[in-house]
């Protein structure tokens, strides 16, 4: 890699010494670095900044899911850069730092994802039954399914293993009846939820198919017994489809991230920079208005 994009993702990556490369269309030698491998060492990360309400309202949230064990639902809505993965980020360190029992189990929605109906559920499944994300064969999936559901107290344990390996492609078996494949779902993330505490991450739910989305509705249909908190990171755009998303539920959380005040951009860029940098806080606190990756992505480029 280039030497800028070494500076860039040097803390996520082992990088070997420089060298001068001799390339096609350039006067000068290049200088890059090659990758050797990911860095076992975290990544530095700055402190969060300016979300201290948020936080706390997240933290609330997730004892009265847990406290009275009933599914909530938390739609973390704000344009891309607000910090919404950061905030979360921040929020599931503090939960496995109090009780590390709690399982969290991620969805990711693509910006192709209304094509792809349920496929978002199958990074989902596959973290419930602790499999890798990649090339697990589809027979595997369905035979942990059938086992991990009879291990959890199903009551159809075949059957249902079935329909969820359909829905994520797992499967040959084709389901058609969308009750079914409903009912199927909610009893497992139930029974997940029965075993330990469990939180589910959905990731740019404004990419997801409609389907999906009424999926979402009906496993979070209050219902006892289920220690469940599912966080729904999203645009506005979704707002836009869905006027009436989270439809007025007792269990539903609407969580508005606002642009950081001045004094939040003031510390970000101090974090960023270990130390005051005076001349450049005018500059930031105007361009980035609020958003603090924007603030982040001006600082790191000056």
């Amino acid at each position: 890699m280039s030497a800028r994009t070494a500076s860039a993702t040097s803390a996520a990556y082992e990088l070997g010494p420089p060298q001068d490369l001799e390339l096609k269309g350039k006067a000068l030698a290049v200088v890059a670095r090659a990758v050797v491998g990911h860095s076992s060492a975290a990544p530095a990360r700055t402190p969060l900044v300016g979300r201290e309400a948020d936080l706390a309202q997240l933290d609330l949230v997730a004892r009265r899911a847990f406290a009275e064990r009933r599914p909530y639902l938390v739609s973390l809505i704000a344009p891309a850069g607000t910090g919404k993965s950061r905030l979360v980020e921040e929020f599931l360190n503090r939960m496995h730092s109090s009780d590390p029992s709690i399982q969290v189990a991620v969805a990711q929605c693509l910006p192709y994802g209304q094509r792809l109906t349920y496929w978002p559920m199958r990074a989902l499944l596959l973290g419930l039954l602790d499999l890798p994300d990649d090339r697990v064969p589809p027979e595997e999936v369905l035979v942990r399914a059938g086992e991990w559901l009879k291990q959890s107290g199903s009551d159809n344990p075949a059957e249902t293993a079935q329909i969820l390996a359909a829905t994520v492609g797992a499967s040959d078996t084709d389901v058609l009846d969308r009750p079914a494949l409903f009912a199927a779902w909610r009893s497992a993330l139930e029974l997940a939820a029965a075993r330990r505490p469990l939180v589910l991450l959905v990731e740019d739910l404004h990419w997801s198919s409609d389907s999906l989305l009424d999926l979402i509705e009906f496993i979070l249909q209050p219902r006892a017994d289920a220690p469940m908190l599912m966080l729904a990171l999203t645009r506005p755009e979704l707002l836009e489809r869905r006027p009436a998303w989270g439809g007025g539920r007792r269990n539903h959380v609407s969580l508005s991230l606002e642009p950081l005040d001045e004094g939040s951009i003031v510390q970000l860029v101090e974090n960023i920079l270990d130390g005051p940098a005076p001349q450049l806080i005018p500059v930031v606190v105007q361009r980035s208005e609020g958003n603090p990756f924007y603030a982040g992505e001006i600082v790191r480029t000056l």
